[in-house]
């Protein structure tokens, strides 16, 4: 063999191990990235009702933002705010994502990953708006709070997709709901245009109910965030 066709082998032979050690690196730093992080859950309530007009917009949002960032034993779950909102209905999704290897690198992880997140985001974006009439956000929280009320999990999150216009006005006081632990968001949090004050007041409100509830670090975003 020609010395220049030996040294074109070798320089090939060092790219490829080159790419082959990059790659089971980046196999290695996801699967340690997941077996470090303990499983969370995750909760979104969707508002179904007529008053919210963000609906489409938040299931975008969720499919192209949240679900992305399950990760190994994560569980997630999905209800709907409707008019009552206490009935098994309004759960609509359900799901726990696939679980890291433990003690050896699996090949199929990523992949596993990968598919279980394109499921739960064309699951989303295949809900339809059922249009209720009223909104029982007091009632879904309450539900929320009472399907993982024996959750093991330590990290928390409650993601409310709603103008918060709750029209129903369940008597339900903020200890009933058990939210000690959950960090709370509500996005596209919508108001009458130039009605800041009311905005705020919608904000204040809330705010002080979950607070009592026992939530942990509540945050308001209106559609433009």
């Amino acid at each position: 063999m020609k010395e220049g066709t030996i040294m074109k082998t070798k320089y090939l032979f060092t790219v490829l191990s080159s790419l082959v050690l990059a790659v089971a690196v980046s196999t290695i730093s996801v699967e340690a990235k997941a077996q470090v992080r303990p499983p969370k859950v995750v909760v979104a309530l969707l508002d179904e009702t007529l008053s919210f007009p963000y609906f489409e917009e938040s299931k975008q949002k969720m499919a192209r933002v949240l679900v992305p960032e399950l990760e190994s034993s994560d569980q997630f779950f999905l209800l709907a705010i409707s008019e009552s909102g206490f009935r098994d209905k309004d759960l609509l999704l359900q799901v726990k994502m696939p679980q890291a290897s433990g003690r050896h690198i699996d090949p199929t992880y990523r992949k596993r990953m990968y598919l279980a997140r394109q499921q739960v985001a064309q699951a989303i974006l295949g809900l339809p708006f059922l249009k209720y009439r009223k909104t029982d956000l007091k009632g879904s929280l309450f539900y929320a709070a009472k399907l993982l009320a024996d959750s093991p999990l330590t990290e928390k999150h409650l993601l409310v997709f709603s103008d918060l216009e709750d029209n129903v006005a369940q008597r339900i006081e903020p200890k009933q709901l058990r939210l000690s632990g959950f960090k709370v968001t509500a996005l596209f949090v919508s108001h009458k245009e130039g009605d800041i004050e009311a905005f705020d007041k919608k904000q204040q409100v809330w705010k002080e109910f979950l607070t009592q509830a026992g939530a942990q670090d509540i945050r308001f975003l209106d559609p433009a965030q």
